[in-house]
C-alpha cells in the first residue's frame, strides 16, 4: 500500500509546476480530497486530529488513543463496550486500509505500535483543518508565536521549545481545549518556565505539562477549575508536589506522574475520586 502512495507522491511533485500554473490548479488536491469525504463523519475528526503531528513523525498509539478519548468525539455504537486502545486499534486500521496513513505493529502482540500521515494525505489533512471549523489548531515554534495567533486557537500543538517559552497567553483564552506538547528527546535541555493560573480553562480537555518547571515543584491548586479535563501528563516536570484540590478532576481518563528524575513528591489521597480514571503512569 505504501508504494501505491509513494507512486502518487513522485508522480504529483513531478507536476508541481504545472499544478501551479494551470487554470484547474486544484484538480490533484480534489483527487486526493475524494479519500478524505469518503470517510465515515466520525472518522474524519480522528483523522484530523493527526494535524497536531510534525511531518514524518512517528505518533505513539498509546498516546493517540487517550488524546482522542479525551477529545469526547462520538464513537459508532458497535465499538460500545471496547477499552480506549481496542476503539483507537480499530481507528487506525480502518485508516491503514483506506491507504492514508502508515502504521508499524509490534513485532510480539502485532498491535499497532506507531502511526504516521502520508506525506500526501498530510496535506490533504492540513488544508481541510484549515477549511473546516471544528477543529483550529496552531503549530508553533515558540520563539516566533504571537500571542495573538495563540489566544484565537482552542487547540495549540507545540513542535519545539526554547528556553524563554511560558504558555501564559494561550492559558489566558477561555475557549482553550487542549494544549499539546510533542515531546522530543531534545527539549530535555528546554523547559517549559511555567507560572500557570487554571481559573479561565474550564472547557479544557487535553493539558500536557511535560517538561514545565513549577515555582517551588508546585503544581497550582486552580489545576482542579479543569472540571472537564480528561488527559494530564506532568511527563518529567519538575513538580514535588501536587494538590489536594486534584479530587475535582473527576473526568479523567489519562494521568501521567512520570516527573523528572522519579522526584519525590507530595501527592494527598484524591485518586479515589477519580472514577474515570483509566490508565495512571506513576511515579
Amino acid at each position: 500500500m505504501v508504494p501505491h502512495w509513494e507512486r502518487l507522491s513522485t508522480n504529483i511533485r513531478s507536476h508541481n509546476v504545472i499544478r501551479r500554473t494551470s487554470a484547474n490548479n486544484n484538480s490533484i488536491d480534489n483527487v486526493l480530497s475524494l479519500s478524505f469525504e469518503e470517510l465515515p463523519s466520525y472518522l474524519k475528526h480522528y483523522f484530523l486530529y493527526l494535524a497536531h503531528f510534525p511531518e514524518d513523525y512517528a505518533i505513539v498509539v498509546e498516546d493517540l488513543a487517550y488524546y482522542w478519548a479525551a477529545e469526547g468525539i462520538p464513537r459508532p455504537r458497535y465499538y460500545d463496550g471496547a477499552t480506549i486502545r481496542q476503539v483507537a486499534d480499530g481507528y487506525i486500521e480502518e485508516l491503514v486500509k483506506r491507504n492514508m496513513v502508515i502504521s508499524k505493529r509490534d513485532a510480539r502482540t502485532s498491535r499497532f505500535e506507531t502511526c504516521q500521515l502520508h506525506d500526501v494525505m498530510r496535506e490533504v489533512c492540513l488544508l481541510k483543518v484549515k477549511e473546516g471549523n471544528s477543529i483550529h489548531t496552531v503549530e508553533i515554534r515558540a520563539s516566533t508565536a504571537t500571542s495573538q495567533s495563540l489566544c484565537k486557537s482552542c487547540k495549540i500543538a507545540l513542535h519545539q521549545l526554547d528556553r524563554s517559552y511560558d504558555p501564559k497567553w494561550e492559558m489566558r483564552n477561555p475557549k482553550l481545549k487542549s494544549l499539546l506538547l510533542i515531546k522530543k528527546k531534545s527539549w530535555e535541555k528546554n523547559r517549559m518556565t511555567s507560572r500557570l493560573c487554571f481559573t479561565r480553562l474550564q472547557l479544557m480537555r487535553v493539558l500536557d505539562l511535560s517538561y514545565a518547571v513549577f515555582k517551588g515543584g508546585k503544581l497550582p491548586s486552580s489545576i482542579a477549575m479543569l472540571i472537564h479535563l480528561r488527559y494530564l501528563s506532568l511527563s518529567e516536570a519538575i513538580v514535588t508536589h501536587l494538590p489536594s484540590s486534584m479530587w475535582n478532576l473527576k473526568q479523567l481518563l489519562d494521568l501521567n506522574l512520570d516527573v523528572k528524575g522519579r522526584l519525590p513528591t507530595h501527592m494527598p489521597d484524591f485518586m479515589k475520586e477519580m472514577r474515570e480514571l483509566t490508565y495512571l503512569c506513576s511515579i
